[in-house]
């Protein structure tokens, strides 16, 4: 496969995600298509409309609403990128006292950003792993490797 050729998807793909698909219905697939078909006019719209996003986010895809519930920015969902940290990398890396244990927070995530140069846009830590793996599971994170 060329490089071109993985250039012009990675930039088509991220076009893509900045898109809002309900201008371009002709790229949404017909699963999706045909829950956003069921909407009902009659029906109170504010719930109608979460209805239907909840609905399409199990196929991966959502959509905004406004208060006057108008819906807007279809799009394909893309999962938020962490990289798993601990804290005793930190702390090494920065030089930090031994003493200084982070408060006991020391499992972390660094979140990533997906839509730009992939650059560490925030962290979380918690005390537990368990409680970061619970985090990543409900919050269906994809962990990257560096």
């Amino acid at each position: 496969m060329s490089n071109l050729f993985c250039m012009f998807v990675s930039v088509n793909n991220q076009y893509l995600n900045q898109m809002d698909l309900f201008n371009e219905m002709h790229l949404v697939p017909k699963e999706v298509k045909a829950i956003l078909e069921t909407h009902d006019d009659n029906a109170d719209q504010y719930k109608e409309l979460t209805r239907l996003v909840k609905a399409i986010e199990p196929l991966g895809y959502t959509f905004d609403f406004y208060l006057d519930a108008e819906p807007y920015n279809l799009r394909k969902i893309v999962p938020q990128k962490v990289e798993m940290i601990m804290w005793e990398s930190i702390q090494r890396d920065c030089k930090l006292p031994k003493e200084d244990n982070n408060d006991g927070y020391i499992y972390g995530l660094n979140l990533i950003d997906v839509e730009g140069e992939g650059d560490i846009i925030d962290v979380q830590w918690f005390k537990e792993s368990e409680e970061r793996d619970t985090f990543i599971t409900e919050n269906n994170l994809e962990i990257i490797q560096d």
